[in-house]
């Protein structure tokens, strides 16, 4: 029954991948698409006529019809379409007051880079995805094993914010993107489920813009359209060498009952914005999957005050070799792997003797476990399902790197299992930063493994 389940939902799943595909291109690709299936709707549409008209119809056909004239046809459609999308990809490099914000802030810290003597084309350039724009950001990013002498450029509420050094260029992205999006509605849910006085130190929770059934179409339109203009303007800096070398996608975690759609929502919208990447850059880097605020979690903070200081540094998740494919199961063992690390952390914790003086923290580092096991593995499995584009593989789809759990609180005392995670271990494995693109990505690779 299955194959023939398959065999009756194929055409609808072909459709899904082709609208999704067409989504994923940048803006000139989709009009010059449309312009081709446009003359080709017009090409066939004469013929129909002809064909249909009877016998002056065949007479003016057969007068007309040779294969070189055919041939010809086939030919103009095509160079109009290519003709099309270089016209509309250099409108669109000359249309600046489109998205002005993204413009700016990726002017401002162009200037900024400049006067601390930073080449974008000398350094390795990371995407992260989902960022907050806020302290967490300043907090995750600052882990990382660089001498940053630009951070968060530009000031203020911008939807782009850089951290670069000699040794690493951090690309932040708050407002830009599907998966940003969504990380705020994850925020905006783990604000309003924690306690009043907890939720007013950090601020109003404040109302998602994602509907429960997902971003609509023009949210979707407009994340694809701001995500690939930056891109490109990366790319027109970093050109000729490889315009990134990897991507990290930070996703909030909250174990609420209601947010698991959320997740598998998420995933997708990583997915689907490694394929813009991959297509304005055209090449693949790799996707290191990271889910924060751990340290929300109720018993979390006394598991990291019974943890030494070398421990909470450490890498709590599963690596993955970016180079090879794969597969669900493999999937599957990857989000338990990941799951695993942290608790077999708080096992250890419990299984030490003067755990048995404690039966307080005992309790809470139970229930800690036991959330874990409820909750997290559900949530990492849809994530990773879809980030991975099973469903749709393509020339696109991301290359998994790792995935990992933090605790990014913006204090330091309760932030942990952020320095050593594969994306930093990647970034450190790239060398003194002043290598070729082509050098780090090989690098970022061998790290993953």
């Amino acid at each position: 029954m299955d194959w023939l389940l398959n065999l009756l939902t194929a055409p609808w799943r072909w459709l899904k991948r082709f609208v999704r595909g067409f989504l994923a291109m940048s803006l000139a690709a989709r009009i010059a698409w449309a312009t081709a299936l446009f003359l080709s709707f017009v090409v066939l549409l004469t013929l129909a006529a002809l064909l249909l008209s009877g016998g002056s119809g065949w007479t003016t056909l057969q007068a007309w019809w040779s294969p070189g004239k055919g041939l010809l046809v086939i030919f103009l459609v095509c160079l109009v379409s290519v003709l099309v999308y270089y016209a509309a990809r250099v409108w669109l490099q000359h249309d600046s007051g489109r998205f002005p914000d993204i413009d700016a802030a990726w002017d401002a810290a162009l200037a900024e880079m400049a006067r601390q003597q930073i080449d974008l084309r000398n350094s390795p350039l990371f995407l992260v995805l989902g960022c907050d724009g806020q302290e967490q950001e300043r907090a995750i990013v600052g882990e990382a094993p660089v001498q940053f002498l630009v951070t968060s450029s530009p000031a203020g509420s911008a939807p782009v914010h850089v951290h670069a050094g000699h040794d690493g260029v951090f690309v932040c992205l708050s407002t830009i993107g599907q998966s940003c999006l969504l990380a705020d509605a994850l925020r905006s849910r783990l604000l309003q489920r924690r306690p009043a006085g907890a939720a007013a130190a950090v601020g109003p929770a404040g109302e998602s813009s994602v509907p429960r059934g997902g971003l609509l179409p023009a949210q979707r339109s407009d994340a694809i359209d701001r995500l690939a203009t930056l891109c490109e303007l990366i790319r027109k800096q970093r050109s000729p060498l490889a315009a990134i070398n990897g991507v990290l996608a930070l996703v909030p975690f909250t174990p609420d009952d209601e947010s698991l759609p959320f997740y598998t929502m998420m995933g997708q919208a990583i997915c689907e914005d490694v394929v813009v990447v991959t297509r304005s850059f055209g090449l693949r880097a790799p996707l290191t999957v990271a889910f924060t605020d751990f340290d929300k979690l109720d018993g979390f903070p006394e598991l990291l005050k019974q943890m030494p200081a070398a421990q909470r540094t450490m890498a709590v998740g599963q690596a993955f070799p970016p180079s090879r494919a794969v597969t669900a199961d493999q999937l599957t063992m990857v989000g338990a792997a990941t799951c695993a690390r942290l608790t077999e952390q708080v096992a250890a914790r419990l299984a030490r003797s003067e755990a048995a003086s404690q039966p307080l923290v005992n309790r809470k580092l139970i229930g800690l476990m036991t959330r874990m096991r409820l909750t997290a593995l559900d949530r990492v499995n849809a994530v990773l399902g879809n980030a991975a584009g099973l469903s749709s593989a393509s020339a696109g789809a991301p290359m998994l790197a790792g995935c990992f759990l933090m605790a990014t609180d913006t204090m330091s005392e309760r932030r942990a299992f952020v320095r050593d995670t594969g994306f930093a271990n990647a970034l450190a494995g790239a060398g003194s930063g002043r290598c070729a693109a082509e050098r780090c990505c090989c690098a970022l690779s061998c790290a993953g493994a």
